[in-house]
């Protein structure tokens, strides 16, 4: 297994806050762990249609979409320069 170059820059990557934060939210011991199955199940006030287990599962499925998008853009600006518009 070989690192990236610009490891220690994972910090700044919008890929590893959304990783974290669906640890934070549904991992083992996360936010998820606390809440009572009534308190899921409840409805939601702004989306009567949706219970908050619901809301939950969306959030961590839009963090794991787009951390992996994340993943595979190049994180590294590039050093190309731009190109003039000719008239």
């Amino acid at each position: 297994m070989k690192l990236v170059e610009n490891w220690r820059d994972a910090p700044k990557w919008y890929s590893m806050w959304a990783f974290a934060a669906i640890e934070v939210i549904a991992g083992a011991g996360g936010i998820t762990a606390y809440l009572t199955p009534q308190m899921l199940a409840a409805k939601v006030l702004f989306v009567p249609s949706w219970t908050w287990a619901e809301v939950v599962f969306a959030v961590i499925a839009f963090l794991a979409v787009t951390g992996g998008v994340a993943r595979m853009i190049s994180q590294k600006p590039s050093a190309a320069p731009i190109a003039e518009a000719t008239s």
